[in-house]
Protein backbone atom coordinates (compact mmCIF):
# COMPACT_ATOMS: atom_id res chain seq x y z
CA UNK A 1 0.00 0.00 0.00
CA UNK A 2 1.34 3.04 -1.47
CA UNK A 3 1.67 5.94 1.98
CA UNK A 4 0.15 9.33 0.84
CA UNK A 5 1.94 11.88 1.86
CA UNK A 6 0.79 14.13 4.73
CA UNK A 7 -0.18 17.98 3.87
CA UNK A 8 2.25 19.64 5.99
CA UNK A 9 -0.10 22.43 8.20
CA UNK A 10 1.34 25.94 7.82
CA UNK A 11 -0.52 29.23 9.52
CA UNK A 12 -0.18 30.56 6.23
CA UNK A 13 -3.13 29.79 4.67
CA UNK A 14 -5.17 30.35 7.79
CA UNK A 15 -4.00 33.76 8.18
CA UNK A 16 -5.29 34.87 4.51
CA UNK A 17 -8.77 32.78 5.17
CA UNK A 18 -9.40 34.76 8.46
CA UNK A 19 -8.13 37.96 6.45
CA UNK A 20 -10.07 37.50 3.83
CA UNK A 21 -13.31 36.78 6.01
CA UNK A 22 -12.84 39.84 8.49
CA UNK A 23 -12.22 42.51 5.46
CA UNK A 24 -15.93 40.58 3.96
CA UNK A 25 -17.31 41.34 7.30
CA UNK A 26 -15.90 45.20 7.43
CA UNK A 27 -16.70 45.41 3.93
CA UNK A 28 -20.95 44.01 4.49
CA UNK A 29 -20.42 46.76 7.85
CA UNK A 30 -19.15 49.46 5.48
CA UNK A 31 -22.44 48.75 3.16
CA UNK A 32 -24.73 49.57 5.79
CA UNK A 33 -22.76 52.35 6.82
CA UNK A 34 -23.15 54.01 3.47
CA UNK A 35 -26.33 53.53 2.77
CA UNK A 36 -27.03 54.41 5.96
CA UNK A 37 -25.26 58.46 4.95
CA UNK A 38 -28.01 61.29 4.98
CA UNK A 39 -26.27 63.15 2.32
CA UNK A 40 -23.77 63.12 -0.10
CA UNK A 41 -21.14 64.63 2.17
CA UNK A 42 -21.45 62.26 4.59
CA UNK A 43 -20.36 59.31 2.05
CA UNK A 44 -17.29 60.82 1.37
CA UNK A 45 -16.48 61.55 5.11
CA UNK A 46 -17.56 57.57 5.71
CA UNK A 47 -15.98 56.28 2.78
CA UNK A 48 -12.70 57.79 4.28
CA UNK A 49 -12.50 56.54 7.28
CA UNK A 50 -13.89 52.88 6.05
CA UNK A 51 -10.68 52.98 3.55
CA UNK A 52 -8.45 53.76 6.75
CA UNK A 53 -9.72 49.95 8.31
CA UNK A 54 -9.70 48.82 5.04
CA UNK A 55 -5.87 49.55 3.95
CA UNK A 56 -3.88 51.39 6.40
CA UNK A 57 -1.92 54.31 4.41
CA UNK A 58 -0.93 57.45 5.64
CA UNK A 59 -3.45 59.71 3.49
CA UNK A 60 -6.47 59.48 1.67
CA UNK A 61 -8.65 60.86 -0.88
CA UNK A 62 -12.04 61.39 -2.52
CA UNK A 63 -11.50 62.97 -6.44
CA UNK A 64 -14.03 63.76 -8.71
CA UNK A 65 -14.06 64.36 -11.90
CA UNK A 66 -16.52 67.43 -13.82
CA UNK A 67 -16.95 67.32 -16.93
CA UNK A 68 -14.54 68.14 -19.27
CA UNK A 69 -11.64 67.43 -17.55
CA UNK A 70 -12.18 69.02 -14.48
CA UNK A 71 -11.00 67.42 -10.99
CA UNK A 72 -12.08 68.39 -7.34
CA UNK A 73 -10.81 66.59 -4.24
CA UNK A 74 -14.13 66.46 -2.30
CA UNK A 75 -12.67 65.01 0.83
CA UNK A 76 -9.11 63.96 1.25
CA UNK A 77 -7.27 63.71 5.13
CA UNK A 78 -3.60 63.49 5.54
CA UNK A 79 -2.52 65.67 2.86
CA UNK A 80 -1.85 69.25 2.61
CA UNK A 81 -3.90 71.92 1.00
CA UNK A 82 -0.90 72.83 -0.92
CA UNK A 83 -0.65 69.38 -2.37
CA UNK A 84 -4.25 69.81 -3.39
CA UNK A 85 -4.11 72.96 -4.78
CA UNK A 86 -1.02 72.05 -7.09
CA UNK A 87 -2.66 68.53 -8.15
CA UNK A 88 -5.72 70.00 -9.28
CA UNK A 89 -3.90 73.12 -10.91
CA UNK A 90 -1.90 70.60 -12.66
CA UNK A 91 -4.12 67.91 -13.31
CA UNK A 92 -5.96 68.32 -16.58
CA UNK A 93 -3.26 67.15 -18.45
CA UNK A 94 -3.19 63.71 -16.97
CA UNK A 95 -7.43 64.01 -16.11
CA UNK A 96 -8.49 62.09 -19.20
CA UNK A 97 -6.30 59.31 -18.83
CA UNK A 98 -7.10 58.46 -15.36
CA UNK A 99 -10.91 58.68 -16.29
CA UNK A 100 -10.24 55.84 -18.22
CA UNK A 101 -9.02 54.11 -15.99
CA UNK A 102 -11.59 50.93 -15.52
CA UNK A 103 -9.55 48.89 -13.10
CA UNK A 104 -7.33 49.39 -9.70
CA UNK A 105 -3.98 51.26 -10.66
CA UNK A 106 -1.11 51.26 -8.10
CA UNK A 107 1.33 52.87 -8.75
CA UNK A 108 4.90 51.61 -6.43
CA UNK A 109 7.15 54.70 -7.69
CA UNK A 110 5.25 58.09 -8.09
CA UNK A 111 8.27 59.03 -9.42
CA UNK A 112 8.97 56.79 -12.34
CA UNK A 113 5.62 56.71 -13.52
CA UNK A 114 5.15 58.32 -17.03
CA UNK A 115 1.53 59.82 -16.35
CA UNK A 116 2.90 61.75 -13.07
CA UNK A 117 5.58 63.20 -14.70
CA UNK A 118 4.34 66.80 -14.81
CA UNK A 119 3.34 66.23 -10.67
CA UNK A 120 6.73 64.65 -9.61
CA UNK A 121 7.90 68.06 -7.78
CA UNK A 122 4.19 68.52 -5.74
CA UNK A 123 4.41 64.37 -4.64
CA UNK A 124 7.95 64.70 -3.35
CA UNK A 125 7.21 67.68 -1.55
CA UNK A 126 4.56 65.95 0.27
CA UNK A 127 6.55 62.58 0.70
CA UNK A 128 4.45 60.59 -1.81
CA UNK A 129 6.05 57.53 -2.79
CA UNK A 130 3.45 55.50 -3.62
CA UNK A 131 -0.24 55.48 -4.29
CA UNK A 132 -3.14 53.24 -5.02
CA UNK A 133 -5.75 54.80 -7.20
CA UNK A 134 -9.38 52.98 -7.25
CA UNK A 135 -12.28 54.64 -9.81
CA UNK A 136 -14.69 55.08 -8.97
CA UNK A 137 -17.78 54.76 -11.82
CA UNK A 138 -21.11 55.74 -12.63
CA UNK A 139 -23.82 55.25 -14.72
CA UNK A 140 -21.42 53.33 -16.98
CA UNK A 141 -19.03 56.36 -16.62
CA UNK A 142 -15.89 57.29 -15.03
CA UNK A 143 -16.17 60.06 -12.15
CA UNK A 144 -13.78 59.85 -9.78
CA UNK A 145 -11.34 58.22 -8.23
CA UNK A 146 -10.75 56.49 -4.49
CA UNK A 147 -6.97 57.20 -3.83
CA UNK A 148 -4.58 56.01 -1.04
CA UNK A 149 -1.11 57.86 -0.66
CA UNK A 150 1.72 56.02 1.20
CA UNK A 151 5.34 57.81 2.16
CA UNK A 152 7.17 54.31 1.65
CA UNK A 153 7.17 52.44 -1.21
CA UNK A 154 5.12 49.16 -1.06
CA UNK A 155 3.28 46.88 -3.25
CA UNK A 156 -0.76 45.90 -2.22
CA UNK A 157 -1.71 42.16 -1.50
CA UNK A 158 -4.48 40.97 -3.86
CA UNK A 159 -6.64 40.77 -1.49
CA UNK A 160 -6.09 44.77 -0.40
CA UNK A 161 -6.89 45.46 -3.62
CA UNK A 162 -9.88 43.61 -4.21
CA UNK A 163 -10.86 45.36 -0.48
CA UNK A 164 -10.12 48.60 -1.99
CA UNK A 165 -11.71 48.30 -5.31
CA UNK A 166 -14.51 46.86 -3.19
CA UNK A 167 -15.40 49.60 -1.44
CA UNK A 168 -14.72 52.25 -4.04
CA UNK A 169 -17.88 50.40 -5.46
CA UNK A 170 -19.67 50.80 -2.72
CA UNK A 171 -19.17 54.09 -1.92
CA UNK A 172 -20.16 54.87 -5.96
CA UNK A 173 -23.53 52.77 -4.92
CA UNK A 174 -24.37 55.11 -2.27
CA UNK A 175 -23.04 57.86 -4.07
CA UNK A 176 -25.59 58.11 -6.66
CA UNK A 177 -28.26 57.13 -4.07
CA UNK A 178 -27.81 60.11 -2.03
CA UNK A 179 -27.32 62.45 -5.31
CA UNK A 180 -30.90 60.49 -6.21
CA UNK A 181 -32.45 61.67 -2.69
CA UNK A 182 -30.84 65.17 -2.53
CA UNK A 183 -32.63 65.41 -6.35
CA UNK A 184 -35.97 64.24 -4.77
CA UNK A 185 -35.52 66.68 -1.69
CA UNK A 186 -35.31 69.60 -3.79
CA UNK A 187 -37.96 68.75 -6.26
CA UNK A 188 -40.43 68.21 -3.19
CA UNK A 189 -39.26 71.22 -1.56
CA UNK A 190 -39.63 73.12 -5.13
CA UNK A 191 -42.95 71.87 -5.53
CA UNK A 192 -44.15 72.41 -2.04
CA UNK A 193 -42.69 76.05 -2.29
CA UNK A 194 -44.63 76.47 -5.05
CA UNK A 195 -47.67 75.40 -4.13
CA UNK A 196 -47.32 77.48 -0.74
CA UNK A 197 -46.56 80.79 -2.95
CA UNK A 198 -49.74 79.84 -5.34
CA UNK A 199 -51.68 79.46 -2.17
CA UNK A 200 -50.46 82.90 -1.04
CA UNK A 201 -51.32 84.57 -4.74
CA UNK A 202 -54.78 82.81 -4.52
CA UNK A 203 -55.77 84.66 -0.85
CA UNK A 204 -53.47 87.79 -1.27
CA UNK A 205 -56.11 88.32 -5.29
CA UNK A 206 -59.34 87.24 -3.10
CA UNK A 207 -58.05 90.11 -0.48
CA UNK A 208 -57.50 92.67 -2.55
CA UNK A 209 -61.14 92.17 -4.32
CA UNK A 210 -62.97 92.29 -1.05
CA UNK A 211 -62.59 95.36 0.11
CA UNK A 212 -62.62 98.91 -1.81
CA UNK A 213 -61.16 100.16 1.43
CA UNK A 214 -57.56 100.49 0.37
CA UNK A 215 -56.14 100.97 4.38
CA UNK A 216 -58.36 97.59 5.44
CA UNK A 217 -57.37 96.01 2.10
CA UNK A 218 -53.80 96.50 2.87
CA UNK A 219 -53.73 95.82 6.18
CA UNK A 220 -55.38 92.36 5.81
CA UNK A 221 -52.41 91.65 2.85
CA UNK A 222 -49.83 92.87 5.63
CA UNK A 223 -51.01 90.18 8.02
CA UNK A 224 -50.99 87.55 5.58
CA UNK A 225 -47.69 88.14 4.15
CA UNK A 226 -46.87 87.00 7.84
CA UNK A 227 -45.17 84.51 8.41
CA UNK A 228 -45.41 83.45 4.68
CA UNK A 229 -43.32 85.92 3.07
CA UNK A 230 -41.72 87.39 5.87
CA UNK A 231 -41.09 87.32 10.17
CA UNK A 232 -42.35 91.17 9.62
CA UNK A 233 -44.28 93.61 7.15
CA UNK A 234 -44.95 97.09 6.85
CA UNK A 235 -47.01 99.01 4.27
CA UNK A 236 -46.31 102.72 3.79
CA UNK A 237 -47.55 105.34 1.52
CA UNK A 238 -47.11 108.63 0.76
CA UNK A 239 -49.90 111.46 1.91
CA UNK A 240 -50.68 114.64 0.00
CA UNK A 241 -47.85 116.52 1.26
CA UNK A 242 -45.19 113.62 0.51
CA UNK A 243 -44.63 112.34 3.72
CA UNK A 244 -44.22 108.87 4.50
CA UNK A 245 -47.05 107.08 6.72
CA UNK A 246 -47.19 103.53 8.20
CA UNK A 247 -50.84 102.26 7.11
CA UNK A 248 -50.17 98.28 8.20
CA UNK A 249 -47.37 96.47 10.39
CA UNK A 250 -47.41 93.00 10.91
CA UNK A 251 -44.82 90.70 12.89
CA UNK A 252 -44.75 86.85 14.15
CA UNK A 253 -44.27 88.21 17.59
CA UNK A 254 -47.47 90.15 18.35
CA UNK A 255 -45.77 92.26 21.07
CA UNK A 256 -42.99 93.65 18.27
CA UNK A 257 -46.04 95.60 16.50
CA UNK A 258 -46.27 98.24 18.46
CA UNK A 259 -42.03 98.41 18.77
CA UNK A 260 -42.53 98.71 15.06
CA UNK A 261 -45.18 101.72 14.98
CA UNK A 262 -43.03 103.47 17.22
CA UNK A 263 -40.01 103.08 15.14
CA UNK A 264 -41.56 104.78 12.55
CA UNK A 265 -43.17 107.21 14.50
CA UNK A 266 -40.29 108.77 16.58
CA UNK A 267 -37.97 107.93 13.50
CA UNK A 268 -39.67 108.67 10.64
CA UNK A 269 -37.48 107.66 7.30
CA UNK A 270 -35.24 110.63 5.70
CA UNK A 271 -32.53 108.63 4.25
CA UNK A 272 -32.81 108.78 -0.12
CA UNK A 273 -29.63 106.25 0.14
CA UNK A 274 -30.45 103.40 -2.54
CA UNK A 275 -31.98 100.89 -1.18
CA UNK A 276 -34.02 102.95 1.51
CA UNK A 277 -37.62 103.02 1.53
CA UNK A 278 -37.74 106.81 -0.21
CA UNK A 279 -35.23 105.51 -2.62
CA UNK A 280 -37.74 102.53 -3.89
CA UNK A 281 -40.26 105.11 -3.96
CA UNK A 282 -38.32 107.82 -6.07
CA UNK A 283 -37.04 105.01 -8.58
CA UNK A 284 -40.33 102.69 -8.78
CA UNK A 285 -37.06 100.33 -7.83
CA UNK A 286 -37.21 97.22 -5.47
CA UNK A 287 -34.69 96.40 -3.12
CA UNK A 288 -32.84 93.62 -1.31
CA UNK A 289 -30.55 92.74 0.99
CA UNK A 290 -30.08 89.18 2.29
CA UNK A 291 -28.21 90.10 5.15
CA UNK A 292 -27.94 93.27 7.40
CA UNK A 293 -24.55 93.86 8.70
CA UNK A 294 -24.71 94.91 11.91
CA UNK A 295 -22.19 97.73 11.42
CA UNK A 296 -24.59 98.92 9.17
CA UNK A 297 -27.76 99.10 11.17
CA UNK A 298 -25.14 101.17 13.49
CA UNK A 299 -24.26 103.52 11.49
CA UNK A 300 -28.40 103.93 10.30
CA UNK A 301 -29.15 104.96 13.85
CA UNK A 302 -29.81 108.21 14.92
CA UNK A 303 -29.13 107.65 18.72
CA UNK A 304 -29.00 104.61 21.21
CA UNK A 305 -32.84 104.25 21.69
CA UNK A 306 -33.01 104.43 17.99
CA UNK A 307 -30.39 101.04 17.61
CA UNK A 308 -32.25 99.67 20.60
CA UNK A 309 -35.63 99.92 18.93
CA UNK A 310 -34.47 98.79 15.54
CA UNK A 311 -32.61 95.49 17.42
CA UNK A 312 -35.78 95.21 19.20
CA UNK A 313 -37.46 94.28 15.74
CA UNK A 314 -34.88 92.11 14.54
CA UNK A 315 -34.12 93.18 11.22
CA UNK A 316 -31.40 90.18 9.80
CA UNK A 317 -32.83 90.81 5.76
CA UNK A 318 -34.44 93.22 4.03
CA UNK A 319 -36.70 93.36 0.69
CA UNK A 320 -38.18 96.91 -0.04
CA UNK A 321 -40.68 96.69 -3.19
CA UNK A 322 -42.93 99.63 -4.78
CA UNK A 323 -46.63 99.92 -5.15
CA UNK A 324 -46.88 101.23 -8.51
CA UNK A 325 -50.49 103.31 -9.39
Amino acid sequence: MTDVPELSATSAPAEEISAAHQRLLALVAASQILSNAPDVSDVWQRTVALADQAIAADAYAVWRLEPPDRWTVVYARGLSEEFTRRVIAQNVRSARSVSLLSAPLVVEDVEAAPILTHLKDAYRAEGIRTMAVFPLTFEGHPGGTLVFYFRQRRMLSTLETQAGEALANLATAAITSAELQAIQRRTTERVTRERQQAEFLSQATRLLNESLDYQQTLSALTTLAVPHIADWCAVDMLDDAGDVQRIAVGHVDPAKVELAHRLQAKYPSTSDAPGSLRHVIRTGLPAFMSRIPSDLIERAARDEEHLALIRAVSLTSYMCVPLVT
